[in-house]
């Protein structure tokens, strides 16, 4: 399903794609405070896929939209759940990268400070 939506948005317009992209990662980061404001990936689907998935409804059955805006939703809440996961990999890796630069550093210090006794004690 997902290689068909992203198959799907590659077929967008550069301008739209980015927008869109742009759009999901935000709603990726507000989603990522769900225990604050109680706003998981389906519900921000919810409030969102009526408005970035609408089409001709004038001559529509409104039971067919109504059961569109189900799928749509779905649709809208499995890709803002994939930015969640991409942006929780990238925060992880961000941590470790601080991790081993702090870590780095210290060593470093370490080393400083022994060539500098070395140096005054002439070793």
């Amino acid at each position: 399903m997902l290689e068909a939506l992203h198959h799907l948005l590659n077929r967008l317009p550069a301008l739209n794609y980015a927008v869109f992209e742009r759009l999901i990662f935000h709603l990726a980061r507000v989603a990522e405070q769900e225990p604050a404001n109680k706003m998981s990936p389906y519900n921000l689907a919810v409030i969102f896929a009526p408005c970035l998935f609408q089409g001709e409804t004038k001559s529509r059955n409104p039971q067919d939209l109504i059961k569109e805006l189900a799928k749509q939703t779905i649709v809208l809440e499995v890709i803002i759940e994939e930015q969640v996961e991409k942006l929780q990999a990238t925060l992880r890796g961000i941590e470790t990268l601080s991790v081993v630069a702090r870590h780095t550093a210290s060593k470093l210090t370490e080393l400083i400070s022994s060539e500098e006794v070395c140096t005054v004690l002439m070793c």
